[in-house]
């Protein structure tokens, strides 16, 4: 007979966003105004008064993709990390542990309420998913043996 304790878990999930400041969402705009306030106010005629807003529109465009296409999948036994320009693949069999970190490195994560993950020989990276309980599941679930120093 199964017994009910009321704890009800999650699937894991397969693929996981990162989570994202809500600040930087505001500076790009400043930076890209202050971008197009000099090109306006600039002693130039004609076309180039024209380029204020094309790089005002693509500077926000292009941050935008950066800050939103940065996503985490566990793809069987490994660990792979997607941004708009490069892909990590991390064999789940050499992570060792994971920790909370708040450090401002650069890094594949858009927030900095992080994980810092240890895998390899002395190697490291830096994630920020959304659902940070539901990837350590999926994680563990591979790899029982990570050291896990919260949840």
């Amino acid at each position: 007979m199964s017994q009910n304790t009321g704890h009800v878990f999650k699937p894991i999930p397969k693929s996981i966003r990162t989570k994202v400041n809500w600040w930087l969402f505001g500076i790009v705009p400043w930076f890209a105004w202050g971008v197009l306030m000099v090109l306006i106010l600039s002693q130039f005629d004609g076309w180039v008064r024209s380029l204020g807003p094309a790089i005002y529109g693509a500077t926000s465009v292009i941050i935008f993709f950066i800050l939103t296409h940065i996503q985490y999948q566990i793809e069987g036994k490994k660990l792979v990390v997607f941004t708009l320009f490069k892909k990590w693949t991390i064999p789940i069999s050499e992570i060792k542990e994971i920790k909370k970190n708040y450090s401002r490195h650069i890094a594949p994560a858009c927030h900095f309420d992080r994980l810092e993950i240890f895998y390899g020989d002395d190697e490291k990276i830096y994630i920020s998913p959304k659902d940070v309980e539901g990837l350590v599941r999926g994680l563990l679930e591979v790899n029982p043996q990570i050291r896990v120093d919260f949840l």
